[in-house]
Formats: C-alpha cells, structure tokens, sequence
C-alpha cells in the first residue's frame, strides 16, 4: 500500500493535481477522482495485470463510444507509468435507484440498454476474443480452488470437483451457443452510472463474445442487490418477451439458468479469494444471499443432477464463512 501511495504522490506532482481515493472494485485497480481545469477525471492505477486492466479498458471503452453508448473517454494513456486518465462519469449508481416504486421501471431501462448492447453490429467493431469453454472452466474453477478446501481435504476435494465438473460438462455440451453478442461479463448496477441523458458504462475491460444471456444473468442475479425470486422472474420474462422468438424460448432457458448457476458459484469463490487472499472482508456478507438466488436457480428441471450434487456436498454446514 504504502508503495503505490508513493506512486500516487508522484503522479500527483508531475500533473500537479490533488487525487482523492475513491471506493475501487474487486480488481488490482486503485482510482481516484481529481479536478483540474473545472473538469473532473478519474485516474486508474494499476501494476498488475495492465493488459487486461488498462489497456483492455481502453479499448472497450472507445468500441462502446464509437458505438454510440457512454463510457469513459480517454484522457491521457501512461501504461508505462501504470496508470490512465479517463472522464469521470458521475458518482450515482443505477443502484441507487433500484428500490422504491420505480424499481422494475429502472431495471426495464438497464434490460433495454443490454438489449441495444447485444446489437450484432457491436461484434463488428469489436475484437474480442470469445468466451470460449477455456473461460468457462476457469471461472468455475475459483470455486473449487476457494470453496472446497475450507471443507474437504485436498484428495476429496478433487473428486468432488471431477464429479461437479463432469455435470457441468454435460450440460454445457447440450446447450446451443451458435448466436454471440457482446457481452460485459460484470454487468450489473454499479456497473452503471446515471450519466445525463445516457446510462453510463463502466468496468468493461473482460468483454467477450458470448452468449446473450450471460449479462443478463448478472443484472437480474445481482446479489449485492436484495431482490425478490418474483421480480428476477419478470425481468426474465421481459427480457424474453422482447428480445426471444417462440422457438427459441426453451435454449435460452436452459443456457440463462446454466450460466446463473455457473456464475453464482464463481462469484462465491470470488468472495471467499478476496477475503483469504486479500483481506477484503465487506464482501463476505453478500454470501448467504449468493447461496439463497443460486438455490433459486438449481429448481430448473434441466439442473436437475447438479442440483442433488450440490446439495450433497455442499450443504448449509459447509456454506459458513468463518471469520
């Protein structure tokens, strides 16, 4: 820490501004919002993994402006120096607005957005690589890697991550995923400034080409957010009603609650990665609620299988985070 505050210091005197730290997100990435000029910018600092966390930023950033959506411009590029410069879009989330008697009219507008996002032509102008089933198994992975061992030893650990796998694997295998779009892969509310007359978009640098109903997926399965299983039924069923034909209803279910439920378990190992690993513990209470949505999610009939092996080794004894 006090490394990259001297990094920071440096910074601060060769722009000659005054950054303030501001709350950052799960990566390696510190950001700070300064003025200057009566202007107000973000800068992104990064010595870790800057390919994807600066550099792809970038990138995605202008494909999405050049595509007519709003996302942070670039102000000034020094991935040398590991930093970027972008415009700062505001400070209020489309979480902030996701309660009230105006909750399903602002998750309708977030759904339109990624329905215009999904737009063919954005995979014109976007050389993304594709989520491909390299993806897939490594982000199931940080669940085995991170869930299992606080429960299992190493050896029966791996069987019950052979067992999960070859489930998974066979699901996955009966899924049809020929129609790729753009998809964020974090597309959820913070996610989502209130910038103006547009919805900001930000934290986009892991976009890839893949299947419609991933982003969905994260916008309605928001587990920082606390929903209720009736409103992510309707959002689904808008999303379905306006952007599925009839025929194609019965894929795109069994590929929406298969992506959930792989998702969901991501995201645990996430969580418990980022409190083991890296001290991050307000992440840790969003836990229980990551369990409740993906139990939700496994009483879909095509889940049936991975369902009873969930169930089976990892009950509520095993779900507990001790601290």
């Amino acid at each position: 820490m006090r490394k990259v505050e001297k990094f920071i210091s440096k910074i601060s005197e060769d722009l000659k501004i005054k950054p303030r730290k501001i709350v950052g997100d799960a990566s390696f990435r510190s950001f700070y919002r300064f003025n200057k000029k009566g202007k107000k910018f973000i800068l992104i600092f990064c010595t870790k993994n800057k390919k994807s966390n600066l550099y792809n930023y970038i990138k995605i950033n202008k494909i999405l402006i050049k595509s007519g959506f709003a996302a942070p411009k670039l102000i000034d590029e020094k991935i040398k120096k590991n930093y970027v410069i972008v415009e700062d879009l505001g400070l209020k989330s489309f979480k902030t607005l996701l309660s009230g008697k105006k909750k399903l009219k602002n998750y309708k507008k977030i759904i339109d957005l990624l329905i215009k996002i999904q737009n063919e032509n954005m995979l014109k102008k976007a050389q993304i690589p594709s989520y491909s089933k390299n993806f897939l198994d490594n982000e199931t992975n940080i669940f085995f890697d991170w869930f299992l061992p606080m429960n299992y030893s190493n050896k029966k650990a791996k069987l019950i991550k052979n067992k999960i796998n070859k489930e998974i694997n066979k699901l996955y295998s009966k899924l049809e995923l020929k129609d790729s779009v753009f998809v964020h892969r974090d597309f959820h509310a913070e996610n989502l400034l209130v910038s103006k007359n547009k919805i900001g978009i930000i934290d986009s640098q892991d976009a890839v080409k893949g299947h419609k109903s991933y982003d969905l997926t994260s916008l309605i399965d928001d587990v920082r957010i606390k929903s209720s299983e009736s409103l992510r039924l309707n959002l689904l069923n808008f999303y379905i009603k306006k952007n599925i034909s009839k025929k194609e209803i019965k894929n795109f279910k069994k590929c929406y609650y298969f992506f959930s439920v792989q998702r969901l378990l991501k995201i645990i190992g996430i969580f418990i990665r980022l409190y083991k690993r890296d001290g991050k513990y307000k992440y840790i209470k969003y836990i229980p609620n990551t369990w409740k949505i993906l139990d939700e999610k496994l009483k879909y009939n095509y889940l049936y299988e991975l369902r009873n092996i969930l169930n089976q080794y990892c009950n509520k004894k095993k779900r507990k985070i001790k601290i």
